[in-house]
């Protein structure tokens, strides 16, 4: 093993070990028995393995030493020129890093994928900001409409249970069981709570409506228009908007035949021209 600082020591340096000599006088080697090592230095034959060491100085030999086996090694021919280069192995941070940066790119071309497939969305069931706005206000409208049969089931169940509670005093001052009215007050109760919870549900559901149309007619306006300055405030419960969104177009009524029409349809000159000519074709050819 021998360091290295300059091209010309390098080259005498692998021009020595590549053409050893042996005295006219020294018996020739016996030939070790093949074993896994040896064939691979057989195979490494002629060629240099250079490294760094420790105190960062580049070594070369015919074998790399286990402690830097895992640095980049260069493999060098005769001549001096590198005719292979084995990367060193890599630290778990940067397998970590590496692994990271895969999921993030990944990240982000299935979310590019799928903001285009929204896009085209977008584009093909919406012909205008007005489709957009009209179909989020059905659905404000119907959310509205189910906000205020809850808030009249919630005043029905507090009416139920002030009545039961009345009725539970009644029936201790007198001395009398309660066990009924206190389970179907139980039952009151839930049903209240239930009630308002399910309020409170639909009106995040009625915020999330506001937020998302507003998001898709932005969009909208950037695909369709190149830019968007929507600044449009979200219908509020009641608004004549949504008053127009739930109201449906009544079906035509048929129109009543009056005396004055009966008459001018007898008087209708084609009607008559229709009947003259009926009559010739039944009369007889003589």
């Amino acid at each position: 093993m021998i360091k290295t600082t300059s091209g010309l020591a390098m080259a005498a340096l692998l021009m020595a070990l590549a053409m050893p000599v042996l005295a006219a006088n020294e018996p020739k080697p016996s030939k070790p028995a093949k074993t896994q090592t040896n064939v691979k230095q057989q195979g490494a034959r002629g060629k240099i393995q250079c490294w760094t060491d420790a105190q960062g100085s580049r070594v070369c030999g015919d074998s790399v030493p286990p402690e830097y086996a895992k640095q980049e090694i260069n493999v060098m021919d005769k001549q001096g020129r590198v005719v292979d280069t084995r990367s060193r192995e890599k630290t778990a941070e940067e397998l970590a890093a590496e692994q990271k940066a895969a999921e993030e790119a990944a990240a982000l071309k299935l979310k590019t994928e799928k903001q285009a497939a929204y896009d085209k969305y977008l584009t093909d069931s919406y012909s205008s900001v007005k489709d957009l706005e009209r179909a989020r206000n059905e659905r404000l409208a119907t959310l509205d409409g189910r906000i205020n049969l809850a808030n009249q089931a919630v005043a029905g169940s507090d009416k139920v249970k002030a009545d039961l509670q009345a009725r539970i005093d009644g029936l201790l001052k007198k001395g009398r069981p309660v066990d009924l009215q206190q389970r179907q007050l139980r039952e009151a109760d839930k049903n209240l709570r239930d009630n308002r919870a399910a309020i409170n549900q639909m009106q995040k559901d009625r915020e999330h409506v506001c937020s998302d149309f507003l998001r898709d007619i932005r969009r909208y306006q950037e695909l369709t228009m190149g830019s968007s300055a929507y600044a449009s405030e979200c219908p509020v419960p009641g608004s004549p908007a949504l008053a127009l969104a739930v109201e449906r177009p009544k079906p035509p009524t048929a129109k009543k035949k009056t005396d004055k029409d009966k008459k001018d349809a007898k008087k209708d000159p084609k009607k008559k021209d229709t009947k003259k000519k009926d009559e010739k074709a039944k009369k007889p050819v003589e």
